[in-house]
């Protein structure tokens, strides 16, 4: 099994949970929870598989970046993809969970992924996803 997972890690503080990127992660994750389909299972899967009987349970985390910040040119490529793929689908990842679930108006939703978008692409955030 493999997902990735919410919340956004950040290992180094180069980032804080006060920036727009860790807000949406966290709201995302509220209104997840709101609707019973958490968006961090990833977290529990060794737990539960382990809970249905199933023995010598592997867990391996690897952590995605969220865009090419890292150094190395493996985890550089997998950066610059998970940005591209963050921005293209950020606006249909989030609007059906902020406006149905947390009540937001689609012009707020807009207007807070600016940021949201802005804080993905800067490179001095080290920001990244557990998959």
């Amino acid at each position: 099994m493999q997902e990735m997972s919410f919340p956004l890690s950040n290992d180094d503080n180069t980032s804080s949970p006060d920036d727009p990127l860790h807000k949406w992660s966290d709201l995302m994750l509220e209104a997840s929870s709101r609707l019973n389909q958490r968006l961090d299972k990833p977290h529990y899967y060794a737990q539960w598989m382990r809970e249905a009987g199933f023995v010598n349970v592997q867990n391996e985390v690897f952590k995605w970046p969220t865009n090419p910040w890292p150094r190395d040119k493996k985890h550089k490529r997998i950066g610059l993809w998970s940005l591209a793929n963050a921005l293209d689908g950020l606006e249909g990842f989030t609007m059906a969970y902020f406006t149905r679930i947390l009540g937001w108006q689609p012009e707020e939703v807009q207007v807070f992924l600016v940021d949201v978008r802005e804080d993905q692409k800067n490179r001095q955030k080290h920001n990244y996803w557990p998959v």
